[in-house]
């Protein structure tokens, strides 16, 4: 389920990773000045149908300084649902491949203060290489 997987030489804010994704808040923007030491590309279909409780909390990695992004997400309920439950949350959640956002999941980024933002990368290839264009 994951696809890439990365730490930063250095932090960035999440207004550099904002950039580079072409992200659209949705959620917490007076959090955006955060800084991230590195991110986690999740494939959000093939987590829910392997994943158990446990691994996804290996999603967040050595540090929950990081963004979680999750790809094929068809509304971006599923991931914020999954963030909430998990007692480690990351610094922000991105959410790519949306086709019509759910009031639940941005009431969800609201509630766990949480920045939520949309990836407008075409495939999930670009949206790794903007990634890797960061480090």
């Amino acid at each position: 389920a994951i696809l890439d997987l990365r730490e930063f030489p250095s932090p960035i804010s999440l207004k550099d990773l904002m950039k580079a994704i072409d992200g659209e808040v949705l959620a917490c923007e007076y959090l955006l000045s955060k800084k991230i030491l590195g991110y986690t590309v999740v494939d959000s279909i093939r987590a829910i149908l392997s994943m158990s409780g446990s691994d996804f909390l290996q999603l967040i990695g050595t540090t929950s300084e990081r963004a979680l992004i999750f790809t094929r997400t068809s509304t971006g309920r599923s991931p914020m649902v999954a963030v909430r439950v998990t007692p480690l949350k990351p610094a922000a959640v991105v959410i790519h491949g949306v086709k019509k956002t759910d009031n639940l999941a941005v009431e969800l980024a609201k509630a766990e203060r949480i920045p939520l933002v949309l990836s407008k990368k075409a495939s999930v290839e670009e949206l790794i290489k903007a990634l890797h264009s960061l480090i």
